[in-house]
């Protein structure tokens, strides 16, 4: 079976790392797959008046900035084609052509039948992620069948869209997050963090929250990393930029909690991943947390935005080794039976049974 996946860019992002993982996954179980992205990428900011974004994106494709990354940097086994433009002359014949970006889906549609039965991988509200939210919204009710990661995003595709989608929650590499060193082992308790500077993903709560921590607990070692640092992170955080795979399975090991804030997610991968590495999280109740996570047992949840009730949280597990250790190991016990790839996948393949 001939499976091809559009893709928006080729960028480093954990949406881009679960497509990949489907893509190996399915390769390896026989399947033909081919992962294609245009090379100039999409501009989610289309339609929208956005000058200054505009002209550095300008700058950047004249000076052939678009592709950072090697196509080797997640591992991937499947092919990956840069095209001109996402069309029927530049996209090969296949049984399913699959979008994964609301950009994608307007150009997946208008492909001929010849590239299959056409599916819409929806991993997140993206009209948070500063894009056209008109042609966003719009593309949920374009006539493509529809997968969503998470329960949360169903009903709220349902409820404002009246898009109706199959669930299928991500799975976790275990190979590359899983428990590597013994946290018994710091010399002092270490707190981690994602900085990720867009508005939904409430950047000032974290740090308002990590602030307070320092106050309080000057001894405790803080760690974080992310794809661009800002000046507003303070020296008593040990930053990293840009690290790759080992350094980020490294500092969720390392960590003995992981702190989450998050406004609104598709999925949530971070606090998964820290899961699978047998940290105690901390975390907002967005995306897949409810699917993956209940709270005091395998994470304490929190369903406000309050900086006290995550301070009170973190205070809790610092004070409380027994339940610290708990929690952190319930996490990584439900992780591998919640977020098994080969779960993941064998209901992909019955989705596509079906569709058939």
């Amino acid at each position: 079976m001939r499976l091809n996946y559009i893709l928006p860019s080729w960028i480093k992002a954990g949406g881009f790392r679960v497509v990949i993982e489907y893509a190996n996954r399915l390769q390896d179980k026989g399947y033909d797959v081919k992962l294609y992205y245009p090379q100039r990428g999409y501009d989610f900011y289309k339609g929208q008046f956005k000058p200054i974004y505009k002209l550095k994106r300008k700058i950047s494709l004249i000076l052939g900035r678009e592709r950072k990354y090697g196509y080797d940097m997640y591992n991937n086994k499947v092919e990956v084609i840069e095209v001109k433009k996402i069309n029927d002359k530049n996209i090969r014949d296949a049984d399913f052509t699959i979008a994964t970006a609301w950009p994608t889906a307007f150009d997946v549609l208008k492909l001929n039948k010849k590239k299959g039965k056409k599916i819409y991988f929806i991993q997140n509200y993206e009209a948070y992620l500063n894009s056209n939210k008109k042609l966003v919204d719009l593309s949920y009710k374009l006539p493509l069948h529809k997968i969503t990661i998470c329960t949360i995003l169903r009903d709220f595709l349902y409820k404002n869209f009246s898009a109706q989608s199959e669930v299928i929650l991500n799975g976790i590499n275990f190979e590359i997050f899983d428990q590597k060193y013994n946290k018994s082992n710091n010399d002092k308790l270490k707190l981690l963090f994602i900085y990720y500077p867009i508005k939904v993903k409430n950047m000032e709560l974290a740090l308002e929250v990590v602030k307070k921590i320092n106050n309080k607990y000057p001894e405790l070692e803080i760690n974080s990393f992310g794809f661009h640092k800002d000046e507003n992170i303070p020296n008593y955080i040990n930053f990293n930029l840009d690290p790759d795979d080992n350094t980020i399975v490294k500092l969720y090991n390392d960590a003995d909690i992981f702190l989450y804030t998050s406004k609104f997610e598709g999925f949530g991968l971070p606090p998964a991943e820290a899961m699978a590495c047998k940290t105690a999280v901390v975390t907002s109740n967005v995306g897949a947390v409810p699917d993956f996570a209940e709270n005091m047992k395998s994470a304490i949840i929190i369903n406000n935005f309050n900086p006290d009730e995550y301070v009170n949280a973190i205070e809790l597990l610092i004070k409380d080794n027994n339940l610290r250790r708990k929690i952190a190991e319930n996490a990584y016990k439900t992780v591998r039976e919640k977020l098994n790839w080969e779960k993941s996948v064998e209901k992909f393949e019955d989705y596509l049974k079906r569709l058939s």
